[in-house]
């Protein structure tokens, strides 16, 4: 009897083991080694979305944090929780060791037991030479973007090398997708793929290479296909062929500023030119000169869609007024509880964003950002 016992406790007992293993499946287990630091510091574990996780405390030596998690995750860990310096980290689901040495800069902390993030790494080394070069040409427009305040200097002339700067942008970050895309080509089981991709392609030169992004995507195995990260990916695929240029608007209703129901297919008869915008965004309001000179211009031909994502609804209102834009149809997504229905229907995850539809309902022109050489091809096809 008592050797009956001892069977189901120890059975019991490796039960017990088998569920604790299999929660820990479904977390990302961080905890670190602070062997290199004297004094008491605390490190911040922040989501993609730069929401604060967790702490790290240095002078709790066994410290564990678990997060509940189906998928490994970027996340960001920072000494401050206003993110001024951080590193970007991907952790497997099961155990994650960081070393850290407080008396370094955050760009020493190593992470130890993570095969996706010693993908990150060699994909970073891959792209070392593009990130150079992109950070150079980031601080050369933040530097200009500076100078263009002081009334000292003549603000058309630094326009101008802003835009340069911005059309060159565009070249290395196209450099940048292809050669991730090298990276990435064979690599069947690589969740950093889809993470970093459904990113990418919502960028205005990733629709040159739709098709090559595809084909990686259909080469991935189910597991991958089935992450968070892999659905989002599939579905921004799906998105981005339903409004590329070359297909037919989507038949979609939404409520103006007065609550009047707007179906876009009603709309055929006449171009329009939809304008994804929010009252925060200081490209998109650049662009509203124009806007408002092409509605002008095109008055018998013309529907202008403006299309705010602002969550605040007051704040989309008072722009409407201080900027006189109160000639086109304007719509908000807030006051639509619609907000994904830019990014479901239309692939939009970054404003400024025009599309131009032919009087017929065929998308035939699609831009992203502030650029005076998208004003020229809008007037161009509409003429």
């Amino acid at each position: 009897m008592r050797l009956f016992f001892l069977l189901l406790i120890l059975i019991s007992c490796k039960q017990n083991n088998k569920h604790l293993s299999e929660l820990e499946k479904e977390h990302i287990i961080v905890y670190a080694d602070y062997s290199k630091c004297s004094d008491n510091q605390v490190f911040y574990l922040f989501d993609e979305s730069n929401n604060i996780l967790d702490s790290l405390d240095s002078s709790l030596s066994d410290q564990e944090v678990r997060i509940l998690s189906q998928n490994p995750k970027r996340m960001y860990i920072s000494p401050s929780k206003g993110l001024e310096k951080f590193k970007t980290f991907y952790f497997d689901k099961g155990e994650n060791k960081l070393a850290i040495d407080c008396k370094k800069d955050i760009d020493s902390v190593k992470i130890i037991g993570s095969k996706i993030n010693e993908e990150y790494e060699s994909l970073h080394n891959h792209n070392y030479g593009i990130n150079k070069a992109l950070l150079y040409n980031y601080e050369l427009i933040r530097i200009n973007n500076q100078l263009i305040q002081n009334s000292y200097f003549k603000k058309d002339s630094i326009q101008l090398i802003i835009d340069k700067l911005k059309s060159e942008q565009e070249i290395i970050l196209e450099k940048y997708l292809l050669s991730e895309l090298d990276f990435f080509e064979g690599k069947t089981s690589s969740y950093l793929f889809v993470d970093h991709l459904s990113l990418l392609i919502s960028r205005s030169y990733a629709k040159k290479h739709i098709d090559r992004i595809t084909s990686i995507y259909k080469n991935l195995t189910p597991d991958i296909k089935n992450t968070d990260k892999g659905k989002l990916l599939k579905e921004r695929i799906d998105v981005f062929y339903k409004s590329n240029v070359g297909s037919n608007i989507s038949n979609i209703t939404l409520n103006d500023i007065s609550k009047k129901p707007i179906n876009f297919n009603n709309l055929k008869g006449k171009y329009l030119l939809i304008d994804f915008w929010a009252s925060w965004c200081v490209p998109c309001i650049q662009d509203f000169p124009f806007l408002k000179n092409l509605k002008k211009a095109h008055k018998e031909n013309l529907n202008v869609i403006s299309i705010s994502i602002d969550k605040d609804i007051t704040s989309w209102e008072k722009a409407i007024k201080k900027h006189q834009i109160d000639g086109f149809i304007h719509i908000s997504l807030a006051q639509n509880q619609a907000l994904r229905v830019a990014e479901r229907t239309f692939s939009v995850t970054g404003i400024p964003v025009k599309i131009l539809v032919n009087p017929e309902g065929v998308i035939i022109g699609r831009w992203r950002g502030y650029d005076t050489g998208h004003h020229l091809e809008i007037k161009k096809l509409i003429q």
